[in-house]
């Protein structure tokens, strides 16, 4: 029945074109599903929802094909059962860029780093510098100002 579905679909454009004159009329999409569940001997919503999950199923498996990643794990990728007889989507089916609620805030301007800082630490380097620092410690005093700004 699948295969079937499959096949009808591919042969009403109404259905699935949505740069089809008719698209946009119910009537004809509704007079286009009747005719399928007739000839499947389905009734009309099953069909329709047995070609939603189809269509959701296919995209799924495009999906995870252009998110493969490359080597061996990539050449055991298996396609869909019904990929190819569904291939005839492909044409009309677009990538739509993801919508979020989530707003997000402008990032704080960039804060200057001290030299040190900005270096990455070698093993050899951080500890010379820990022993050269913790010889170097004064106990916390006020500093001395000159006499004329006092």
């Amino acid at each position: 029945m699948t295969d079937d579905l499959i096949e009808l679909v591919r042969q009403r454009k109404v259905i699935y074109d949505s740069k089809c004159k008719d698209y946009k009329d119910h009537f004809m999409r509704n007079a286009a599903w009747e005719e399928i569940a007739e000839i499947l001997e389905q009734p009309v919503n099953k069909c329709k929802d047995d070609w939603a999950k189809l269509r959701n199923a296919f995209a799924s498996a495009l999906k995870r094909r252009r998110n493969k990643k490359n080597g061996q794990a990539a050449a055991a990728l298996v396609p869909w059962k019904y990929e190819e007889s569904m291939s005839f989507l492909l044409p009309y089916m677009e990538c739509r860029s993801t919508k979020t609620n989530v707003t997000t805030t402008p990032e704080s301007p960039p804060t200057e780093e001290s030299p040190d800082e900005s270096l990455p630490e070698s093993p050899s380097t951080s500890r010379s510098q820990s022993q050269s620092s913790s010889s170097r410690r004064k106990p916390n005093k006020e500093p001395k100002l000159p006499t004329r700004f006092v």
